[in-house]
């Protein structure tokens, strides 16, 4: 048996040692490639986790303040009317980082809008988050324009504010609360949806 043993060896033929360098080398290959494109994978989802809950939120900060205002009104007597747009400003504040000061409008308009286009800008990240094609992101999009438009005008209006024009600021608010609750109607369920199995 010794004289086989002896000749097999002498042959050259490999055995399951020689093997085993290769073997290692592929586990060890497989390893360095499936773990680290977990850990990328998980970074990835945590990233986009905190995208969708930053803009979702900023997004809720709009809801509460539609509903803080949506029984305002800027037609009648002048007295309601300067006490509704004070209290616009008041709870402009908490939703967009701002207190526009209605004395002083040419400073307030500019750092209002800039406080709203910063809030757009961040609400405009779902679409990217949530929808499955360029269609659905159109859409979803669109839904969000349609909220932050009227706001605009709606915020310009209050703080210039001409009486003359109270019926069309009433419609601007209006129009306004109703894009806001359409959207939360349409996706605060996906969007809820999609926070929990990230």
């Amino acid at each position: 048996m010794e004289e086989l043993t002896e000749a097999v060896k002498a042959l050259g033929t490999p055995t399951c040692l020689d093997y085993a360098p290769i073997i290692l080398s592929a586990i060890a290959v497989a390893v360095g490639i499936y773990f680290p494109s977990r850990i990328a994978k998980k970074q990835n989802q945590i990233a986009v986790f905190d995208k969708l809950f930053a803009a979702y939120s900023q997004l809720l900060l709009v809801k509460s303040f539609a509903t803080a205002i949506k029984e305002y009104s800027f037609v009648g007597d002048s007295q309601i009317v300067h006490r509704n747009r004070e209290l616009f400003c008041v709870h402009f504040e908490p939703s967009f980082d701002y207190h526009p000061n209605l004395s002083n409008y040419e400073e307030s308009i500019g750092k209002a809008i800039a406080a709203l286009r910063k809030c757009e800008t961040q609400a405009n990240m779902i679409p990217l988050l949530i929808a499955k094609n360029g269609k659905q992101q159109l859409l979803c999009s669109g839904r969000i324009s349609a909220v932050f438009e009227p706001l605009f005008s709606l915020t310009t209006e209050i703080i210039l504010f001409h009486p003359d024009k109270a019926e069309e600021t009433d419609k601007l608010l209006k129009e306004f609360v109703r894009a806001t609750d359409g959207f939360f109607s349409e996706y605060s369920a996906k969007i809820e949806s999609d926070l929990r199995c990230r």
